[in-house]
């Protein structure tokens, strides 16, 4: 079995489940993105915050059965941090049965199929601009999930490192915090960083608390976020915040597909997402760069 995974890793064409998610798999991915994971062990500021992040009660509930009730649990806890929910601000979608919703492809990267449990988006996100507008993504276990495995959460790091990787690559918003929790024991937050002394990204991993939980994504929707559902980053605009989400997919994807990109951004102000217009425009793009068909790239053309 541990051959024929490292045979289907030398494929060009990689192809990656998130729900399935191996170690082996997982760290490909990462060496063909060429990025780095390191941990951060910074103390989080608490004496700021009074708010306190209350424990969710799974109450022997599988997964599926409690994530209504986890995803207003979150919302909640959310709004004692400050995060502004509804108008202006952001929404919490439970998006666990999308099971695209993270699907990516790169000829580089290969295939990356999957979802998450919940995501925060700007308000005014249509359901199908979830992908291309996503901040925070919520990887949900249940307490009784994290108690069958000695290493705890730990155990599904590599379920959450391919959602954020993915969903970097398909979302226009300045930054992307994947949480893995069980919203009651702790969490495991991911992140993309860009190191300005190094001029290089590298994915940091952080482990914490709910009450530091708390304050972390509601520092990271106030500082690296925009709860604009229509925001895409432009490089005249000399914002080094915006300029990680352009050059990550520049220099990190497949060159055609980062030329692509980088023309289709250029391009789109001039017609409306979903439009007739917007669709002879991919259809234009797509045949004069002589790019390979990539669904997930095709759908961010269309609607976003």
């Amino acid at each position: 079995m541990a051959k024929q995974e490292e045979n289907d890793i030398s494929k060009r064409e990689m192809v990656v489940t998130i729900s399935g998610a191996t170690q082996t798999k997982t760290a490909a991915v990462l060496n063909r993105l060429g990025l780095a994971l390191t941990i951060d062990d910074d103390p989080v500021p608490l004496a700021s915050c009074s708010a306190s992040f209350s424990p969710f009660r799974w109450d022997g509930r599988a997964e599926d059965e409690g994530l209504k009730d986890a995803r207003n649990h979150i919302e909640t806890q959310l709004k004692k941090f400050g995060v502004p929910i509804g108008r202006g601000g952001y929404k919490v979608e439970d998006v666990h049965t999308v099971k695209t919703l993270l699907n990516f492809h790169d000829p580089k990267v290969g295939d990356i199929r999957g979802g998450t449990d919940v995501a925060v988006v700007p308000f005014k996100t249509a359901q199908s601009g979830i992908s291309t507008a996503c901040c925070v993504l919520f990887e949900l276990k249940t307490d009784e999930d994290v108690l069958q495995h000695q290493n705890g959460l730990r155990y599904f790091e590599d379920q959450a490192l391919l959602e954020l990787l993915s969903a970097r690559c398909l979302s226009r918003q300045p930054g992307i915090l994947v949480v893995l929790t069980d919203l009651f024991s702790g969490a495991i937050l991911y992140t993309i960083e860009y190191r300005v002394e190094y001029d290089s990204f590298e994915v940091v991993e952080k482990e914490i608390t709910l009450d530091e939980m708390g304050i972390v994504v509601a520092n990271f929707l106030a500082e690296k976020a925009v709860p604009d559902a229509g925001f895409r980053p432009r490089e005249e605009d000399n914002n080094i915040r915006d300029q990680c989400c352009i050059e990550f997919k520049k220099r990190k994807l497949s060159h055609d597909v980062g030329l692509a990109w980088e023309q289709f951004e250029e391009m789109a102000e001039d017609t409306a997402p979903n439009s007739r217009e917007r669709a002879e425009l991919v259809a234009q793009l797509f045949r004069a760069m002589e790019v390979p068909q990539m669904p997930s790239f095709v759908h961010y053309c269309l609607h976003s």
